[in-house]
């Protein structure tokens, strides 16, 4: 279930169990209306273009890359970032997709 929009996002370090994609796009959901607060959750679909359809710029996508890694630490955002830039693919799905791709391996100690 997507939070309630009045309610604050909250940032927590990577869980040691992954995140299923449908949470991992509700959160980065809630993710681009904290940075774009003039934005409804209507307006902030999966295949919405964060630069051309959100009016993302360069602070706002280093804002967004910024709360990613504090969310999921050890994923280099850079391949995704080139990629979506050069193919006009940087979508919320593209950046979901790329980050449940990349994202590192549990470390021993870390909850199946």
């Amino acid at each position: 279930m997507i939070p309630d929009r009045t309610e604050k996002l909250e940032i927590e370090p990577r869980q040691s169990t992954p995140m299923a994609r449908e949470e991992l796009v509700a959160w980065m959901q809630h993710a681009v209306l904290e940075i774009h607060p003039v934005l409804s959750l209507e307006q902030v679909l999966e295949e919405s273009s964060l630069v051309h359809d959100l009016g993302f710029d360069s602070l706002s996508l280093e804002s967004l890359m910024a709360m990613v890694k504090s969310r999921v630490p050890g994923v280099d955002l850079t391949p995704w970032y080139v990629r979506a830039a050069q193919h006009g693919q940087d979508t919320i799905a593209s950046l979901v997709d790329f980050l449940l791709e990349a994202r590192p391996p549990p470390t021993e100690g870390d909850e199946p």
